[in-house]
């Protein structure tokens, strides 16, 4: 059988809507997500990132657009132990950080592993730099028919990879939808056209005889709506279920979550949720962007029910995060069955013209990059990843917070955890 090339795109398509996207077997990247511009009437590539796939690779880890796992964000460096009994061990991330970060380092000198097309063989490493199997029988999905519009990769990451418990096979299925699913209302649903959605979900099962192992992925994509123009004429709105509140995961100084959570007040530098800031409409990154860099998740719970990573999106609007540019008339609204996101604002992207090697290569031919040959600046941006906080499982008050999921898999459990992102053409705004 013919090998899997990391770096070549799989293309989803669907004949109701204009979006494609591009996902790369290495890391599960999304690379692009293109549509039409409502206002150019030209091609936008909402994802920031390099034009070339294997700057994805031979730049390092930039985390341009790659899953995340086994367990997202920072950790404690060493030995923790997690509800049930086990513990973790986990890798520095870099000498004297302290601190093991998005599933913990790659090896020195590791090669990507050579997967043959339909299979799905152990590897080890990081989510990001696994190469993901496309899979027309996946195991923790429902079985679809071959179509343009989606597509299933699956991964089989070996037990004691960077001090994670418990052999996992782990799947993800990416969708492109003519239009947004699930309930919603007129106050968490941009005004406007509907030009479609991309859902993903990620499932995974413990497949030895581990009894348990923490699990928290998510994606590390950045969205850009305005580029090669920086984000700060962009707007934020968090939206928290009915009686809940948007709050702030506290770090210290080495970005690691104490388990404490933060009343935001309105009107301060982190309130993307009350109407006092955001009017309904979301709160301009620009009033601060510049000088405050966001690095920050933001919690808004959980209700008690269901499995390790779920909720019942059936139960209420799960619209928790609204991207917008007035500008360019284009919004994004994401649903998801996750506890809170990280928002990270790519301030300390290399000051333009940014240096390739240090800014994860030349940025995009449709994000001005190809002639100047620069990389991604700072504010190219705003990676927003869907996720439960982390360090949950060390942080009782993170776990009530969550409806209880302490993020620690069980044998006999599926993981579960989706994101849906509906991409609308607002209305033309008189001068």
């Amino acid at each position: 059988m013919p090998l899997i090339d990391p770096f070549k795109p799989v293309v989803l398509t669907h004949p109701g809507c204009s979006l494609t996207i591009e996902v790369l077997p290495l890391g599960l990247n999304v690379h692009r997500i293109v549509l039409q511009d409502p206002t150019t009437h030209k091609e936008r590539d909402i994802i920031a990132g390099p034009e070339n796939p294997r700057d994805h690779h031979t730049y390092g880890r930039k985390f341009f657009g790659p899953i995340v796992g086994r367990y997202a964000n920072r950790l404690p460096k060493g030995r923790s132990p997690f509800p049930g009994g086990g513990h973790i061990d986990l890798q520095e991330w870099r000498a004297g950080d302290g601190l093991c970060l998005h599933g913990g380092p790659e090896n020195e000198g590791d090669a990507l592993a050579s997967v043959e097309a339909g299979s799905v063989p152990p590897q080890a490493g990081p989510f990001d730099r696994c190469v993901w199997s496309p899979v027309s029988s996946p195991l923790l999905f429902e079985p679809t028919p071959a179509s343009p519009s989606s597509a299933t990769f699956a991964i089989v990451s070996i037990a004691d990879i960077n001090g994670y418990p418990g052999t996992l096979r782990v799947e993800a299925r990416l969708e492109v939808l003519a239009a947004a699913t699930g309930k919603s209302n007129s106050a968490t649903v941009p005004a406007g056209d509907g030009l479609g959605a991309l859902r993903m979900e990620y499932r995974a099962r413990i497949i030895d005889a581990c009894e348990a192992t923490p699990l928290n992925m998510t994606h590390h994509w950045g969205f850009t709506l305005d580029a090669p123009a920086p984000i700060d004429a962009h707007t934020l709105r968090l939206i928290a279920p009915p009686g809940r509140q948007v709050k702030l995961l506290e770090i210290d100084d080495k970005l690691l979550p104490t388990g404490k959570l933060a009343a935001i007040a309105p009107g301060s530098t982190h309130d993307f949720a009350s109407t006092a800031t955001t009017g309904g409409a979301g709160a301009p990154l620009g009033r601060t962007i510049g000088s405050e860099p966001y690095d920050h998740f933001y919690v808004w719970g959980l209700a008690a029910q269901g499995e390790q990573g779920q909720a019942d999106e059936e139960d209420d609007d799960a619209t928790r995060c609204i991207l917008a540019c007035p500008r360019t008339r284009l919004a994004l609204a994401f649903r998801t069955n996750q506890a809170g996101c990280q928002f990270f604002s790519t301030n300390k992207q290399p000051a333009p013209p940014a240096d390739p090697a240090k800014a994860g290569g030349v940025r995009k031919t449709l994000h001005g990059g190809a002639e100047a040959g620069e990389g991604n600046g700072p504010r190219c941006a705003a990676m927003l990843e869907f996720g439960m906080p982390h360090g949950t499982f060390l942080h009782q008050a993170l776990i009530d917070e969550t409806g209880g999921r302490d993020t620690v898999l069980r044998q006999g459990e599926t993981y579960s955890n989706w994101v849906e992102v509906g991409v609308y053409a607002t209305p033309q705004t008189s001068a």
